[in-house]
């Protein structure tokens, strides 16, 4: 054991402070080991973030707030540009290529768009507020879908976890390891802001953020309709024909 964590649980839900409060109580604070804890930083911190990600064998959890399936890259030194995958994503779906099952939960989009009559996608930069989150969503159960991977992806239902937003960037790797970070999915978050991370090895740290994420993952029904154009449609044609038989 080389460190060790405790902390004095809380008896105040988030919010109790504040006009309106959450029905659903907070989280019990934990204790437990660690084994290590490394810190990894922004600017830069790419190769540590995709170092997490490779290092999952059984299983990785992934709750993002931003999280584009694209970034850009400048094709020469005049203004035209080109993009290219997420690393991130590329990673994660060489996770799930190994035989890792992926679960990725990622914000509501529309929690942060301001539409305008000239930008009806929402007016925050770098992405965020563009359906950059629904994207990724629907392009990773897609590839799950055709390529039989042990992959799948949902936005956050954000009236049933009782948030405004998920503000959250972490990461769980086979039950063991937890990637406590403020460093989101966006390409300037990851090259360019001043962020941190810590990627702490401890079973007891990882069991309490999973309990946090599997909430959310359980709110947050997976919509398929999204992703496949009519199946519910469908679906809900067969069963009405199978009830009248």
């Amino acid at each position: 054991m080389l460190a060790s964590y405790n902390q004095t649980p809380s008896t105040n839900k988030p919010g109790e402070d504040r006009a309106k409060t959450r029905n659903i109580p907070a989280l019990a604070l934990g204790a437990g080991d660690a084994a290590s804890a490394t810190l990894v930083s922004s600017p830069n911190s790419q190769a540590g973030i995709v170092q997490f990600i490779d290092s999952a064998n059984e299983s990785l959890d992934i709750e993002q707030m931003s999280y584009p399936l694209e970034w850009k890259v400048a094709s020469s030194p005049s203004i035209t540009s080109s993009s290219v995958q997420n690393p991130a994503i590329t990673a994660l779906i060489a996770a799930a290529r190994r035989g890792t099952t992926v679960r990725v939960l990622l914000n509501d989009d529309n929690s942060f768009a301001h539409p305008k009559p000239d930008n009806p996608d929402g007016d925050l930069s770098d992405g965020v507020g563009k359906q950059t989150n629904q994207k990724t969503v629907d392009y990773l159960n897609q590839l799950a879908a055709t390529d039989s991977l042990k992959i799948e992806a949902r936005i956050v239902n954000i009236s049933a976890v009782e948030i405004t937003y998920i503000h959250n960037k972490g990461m769980i790797a086979d039950g063991q390891r937890s990637f406590i970070s403020s460093i989101n999915g966006t390409q300037n978050s990851v090259m360019n802001n001043r962020e941190i991370a810590i990627n702490l090895e401890s079973a007891e740290g990882a069991a309490y953020y999973k309990t946090a994420f599997d909430f959310d993952w359980n709110q947050s029904e997976r919509n398929r309709s999204s992703e496949i154009p009519g199946f519910n449609i469908l679906f809900q044609a067969f069963q009405n024909l199978v009830s009248a038989l």
